[in-house]
């Protein structure tokens, strides 16, 4: 008998122990890793602003959360560093226009 009587929320040993495995070993950041690797086979390696190479990606806000844009995965694209960067909080169309004149 367990220490909550007759009830066992979690159903037997072997069904904690792989909630366990499952849910409270996973190492920190994994979920976003997973994401960001999602992401860049989702756009075949390159990114998304410039079409470079993907060597190093970070995952970039298409709607920044600063203008309303959320974190569903349907709003992030995977971008170069220096494209994220450049692109701070501004707008798809406000980058391009900048960087397309040169400004950025």
């Amino acid at each position: 008998m367990s220490d909550f009587g007759d009830l066992d929320p979690l159903g037997s040993v072997e069904d904690a122990w792989a909630y366990i495995e499952l849910h409270l070993r996973q190492p920190p950041g994994h979920k976003l890793r997973k994401l960001r690797s999602k992401l860049v086979l989702k756009q075949g390696g390159f990114c998304a602003y410039c079409g470079g190479p993907l060597t190093v990606a970070t995952i970039d806000h298409v709607i920044p959360r600063s203008k309303g844009g959320t974190d569903e995965e349907s709003n992030l694209v995977a971008a170069c560093p220096r494209c994220n960067n450049a692109k701070g909080d501004l707008d798809v169309e406000e980058f391009i226009v900048l960087r397309t004149c040169g400004l950025i």
